[in-house]
């Protein structure tokens, strides 16, 4: 029995450990990736023969302001636009479009992507 309650006490500090090195930029990029996981990308003529509700405009962007830093992938602001669909109750998005500029406010290089969220019903296809 003593094994036991010694395995089980050393679970719960590793566990507890572990959730403190987990900051919050941590959490929020598990909580992107699982709630990205549940939206589907459609073209504009798939999403429009499905008969999808629209949810409107979804946006995210990034700020350069460090000329050495490198932009992120747009496959990164892609999952946060479908996180951002999902928190909608969206289950459906297409993508509008991604710009860049530069010097825009404080920005070295500035990029925003926008898509549209759609709520499909997939019962009555």
């Amino acid at each position: 029995m003593n094994k036991i309650s010694i395995i089980f006490f050393c679970l719960l500090l590793g566990a507890c450990s572990l959730k403190a090195t987990i900051g919050p930029n941590a959490k929020k990029h598990i909580e992107t990736s699982i709630r990205s996981s549940v939206v589907d990308v459609y073209s504009r003529n798939e999403i429009w023969k499905l008969k999808a509700v629209n949810l409107g405009l979804v946006e995210t962007d990034f700020c350069q302001t460090n000329k050495y830093e490198g932009l992120p992938p747009q496959s990164a602001l892609y999952k946060i636009l479908k996180s951002k669909t999902q928190k909608l109750g969206g289950n459906g998005i297409v993508y509008e479009s991604c710009k860049t500029g530069r010097t825009y406010m404080n920005c070295e290089l500035y990029m925003r992507c926008q898509a549209t969220a759609y709520k499909i019903d997939y019962k009555s296809i």
